[in-house]
C-alpha cells in the first residue's frame, strides 16, 4: 500500500519546516581564525598598555641576546597559546597533552630561568620584599592582558567551544604572555628575582584564575 500525494506533500511540509531556520555553514580556516585570534589579542594588549602609559625604556637592551631570546619566548609563546586556544574551540579538534603542558609551564620555566642564571643580576631581598616592590609591574601586566582577555574569549565562543576551562586558560596565557612582553619593555628594572618573581610568577597563577571563569564567558549568545 503506497502514500499517496496527501501523505507526501505533509512529509515535504513537515522537513521544510525543521530546515526552515538552519543557515549555511562556512568552513572555519584555522590558520585564518588563529592569526585573527592573536592580532586582536595584540592590539588590545597594545591599546590598553598605550592608556596607561606604558613606553619603551632603554631600548638599547634589545642588543642584549639573552634579553631579545627572553622576548621571542615571550612572543612564540603568546602565538602558540592562540593556535591553542583556536583549535580547542573548534569542536573535533585538539591539541596534544604535550603541548599544553608546556604552554602552560612557559612561564613559570621563564621564572626559573631567569632566577638561576641571573643574566642581569639580581639581589635576593626575600620573596615577599621582592613581590611587593615589583606589585606595580604584576598589576599593570595584568590590568592590560585582561581587556585582551575577554575579547578573545567573545571571539571563541562564536567557535562552540566544549572545553570551556581550557579554552579560557590558553585565551588568557596569549594575553598575559603578550602584556608581559610589553610591560618588559617598559620596565626600567632588570633585577632578575624582580623580573622572575613579579613579571613571570603572576602569568601562571593569573592564567589559572582565568580558566576557571572563563566558562561564564564563553555561554552561547542568545540566538
Amino acid at each position: 500500500m503506497s502514500a499517496g500525494p496527501g501523505s507526501t506533500r505533509g512529509s515535504g511540509s513537515f522537513v521544510d519546516s525543521l530546515v526552515s531556520d538552519l543557515e549555511p555553514v562556512r568552513p572555519i580556516r584555522l590558520a585564518r581564525m588563529i592569526t585573527l585570534a592573536l592580532v586582536v589579542e595584540a592590539a588590545v594588549v597594545l591599546l590598553v598598555a598605550w592608556l596607561l602609559g606604558v613606553r619603551v625604556v632603554e631600548a638599547e637592551r634589545l642588543h642584549d641576546p639573552a634579553f631579545v631570546g627572553l622576548l621571542a619566548a615571550l612572543a612564540l609563546g603568546a602565538g602558540a597559546s592562540a593556535a591553542a586556544m583556536t583549535a580547542l574551540s573548534i569542536p573535533g579538534r585538539d591539541v596534544p597533552a604535550s603541548s599544553r603542558i608546556g604552554l602552560v609551564a612557559l612561564p613559570l620555566v621563564l621564572a626559573v630561568v631567569v632566577a638561576v642564571f641571573s643574566p642581569w643580576g639580581g639581589t635576593w631581598k626575600g620573596f615577599f620584599a621582592v613581590l611587593i616592590e615589583g606589585f606595580g609591574c604584576t598589576r599593570t601586566t595584568l590590568l592590560v592582558a585582561t581587556p585582551a582577555w575577554i575579547a578573545g574569549l567573545l571571539m571563541m565562543r562564536r567557535l562552540g567551544p566544549l572545553d570551556a576551562a581550557s579554552v579560557g586558560l590558553f585565551c588568557a596565557s596569549t594575553a598575559l604572555l603578550a602584556a608581559a612582553l610589553v610591560v618588559q619593555m617598559g620596565c626600567a628594572q632588570c633585577d632578575s628575582w624582580h623580573i622572575a618573581l613579579a613579571h613571570y610568577l603572576p602569568v601562571a597563577l593569573a592564567a589559572s584564575v582565568a580558566a576557571l571563569l572563563s566558562p561564564l564567558l564563553l555561554r552561547s549568545p542568545p540566538r
